[in-house]
């Protein structure tokens, strides 16, 4: 009988120490790794698309001296900007911008966001901003 009580207290103890190790890294959860698998330039909240990139209706923009990455309707009546503070950086790096959209409702207005830059692929790049659960994939020129 003891013998059975010593297992079960060390095996509950061997669980709490494995889920107290099992923490992960900060700024890194399910929504954000979601938002990674995204493949259409756009704005999204929680992986789910704001307003994504529509290659019949839109038109993608980067202008490399402002740092601004623009989804343009092709009347030129609405868009999505998101101007960047400084050049993107390297992965893991972080980047201050505003975002303003005009004639996309879904899409949210912030003066001033910071996101990580979570992944570079060809001319895009993905960016995370945790605390409010949204993502850039911005078209953009090296």
């Amino acid at each position: 009988m003891k013998l059975k009580q010593i297992l079960t207290v060390l095996a509950v103890a061997a669980a709490t120490v494995a889920l107290v190790g099992c923490e992960r890294p900060k700024g890194i959860n399910v929504t954000s790794k979601e938002f990674e698998r995204k493949v259409t330039e756009g704005v999204y909240k929680v992986a789910k698309a704001q307003y994504a990139f529509n290659k019949t209706t839109d038109q993608l923009y980067f202008n490399k001296a402002t740092n601004t990455f623009r989804i343009v309707s092709n009347d030129g009546t609405k868009y999505i900007e998101v101007a960047f503070a400084a050049p993107i950086g390297s992965v893991g790096a972080k980047v201050q911008a505003s975002v303003k959209s005009e004639g996309f409702e879904d899409v949210e207005n912030f003066d001033s966001i910071e996101f990580e830059i979570m992944k570079k692929e060809g001319q895009n790049c993905w960016l995370w901003c945790q605390a409010h659960a949204l993502g850039v994939l911005a078209f953009y020129i090296p």
